[in-house]
């Protein structure tokens, strides 16, 4: 692979994981809060994303993403809303690494899968918070409300970060080990090539 190559393979990469990780706050709020809410029989009141508020007005908000239901039908629905915003995203990054293992992508599918198999990085985060570290560590905090949902629903809470640290760091050893046997196929495919 030549320079140039490398170097549009990489700014691919930037790129795909810029919009993918747009594309988790909207996944983590929309599908995995809201969705769920509205089935367990809520409704949306208010909405933040990317820092504006969509409702009940749109404005500034500041906030990168949050979502707020309402009348969900019982406490457990509510709580089990709470939490399937991580949880959804970490659905997906296990979906991603195991379609990297299972097939040999190419192309802009492997760049979307590599991408989306990071979103373990928001239930991991939202765990953190239970720490006092802000999920996206630069500019935006809040207290532990998905730990906190797990707790609530009988999760101990040990269980739950270690679940959630465990599995971060098996999905991001599946992704590397993934691109690293990938890379030597490659090789050995080159230096195949160059021997005949």
């Amino acid at each position: 692979m030549g320079e140039r190559s490398k170097i549009k393979l990489g700014l691919t990469y930037v790129v795909c994981f810029a919009i993918c990780f747009a594309l988790g706050i909207l996944w983590h709020e929309l599908i995995g809060h809201g969705l769920v809410g509205i089935l367990a029989g809520g409704h949306i009141t208010d909405l933040n994303l990317f820092g504006f508020r969509f409702l009940p007005e749109f404005g500034w908000s500041g906030i990168p993403g949050s979502i707020h239901i309402e009348d969900v039908a019982t406490p457990v629905l509510h709580e089990l809303t709470v939490l399937s915003g991580p949880l959804s995203t970490w659905c997906v990054a296990v979906l991603a690494v195991v379609s990297l293992w299972v097939r040999r992508w190419k192309g802009p599918g492997k760049v979307i899968l590599v991408c989306l198999s990071l979103w373990w990085y928001d239930m991991l985060g939202e765990t953190l918070t239970a720490f006092g570290i802000p999920k996206y560590i630069f500019f935006y905090s809040r207290p532990p409300v998905h730990y906190n949902a797990a707790v609530w629903l009988g999760i101990p809470g040990s269980l739950f970060i270690i679940f959630s640290i465990v599995t971060s760091v098996c999905l991001l050893a599946g992704l590397v080990l993934r691109l690293i046997y990938d890379h030597r196929q490659r090789k050995k495919q080159t230096c195949n090539k160059d021997g005949k």
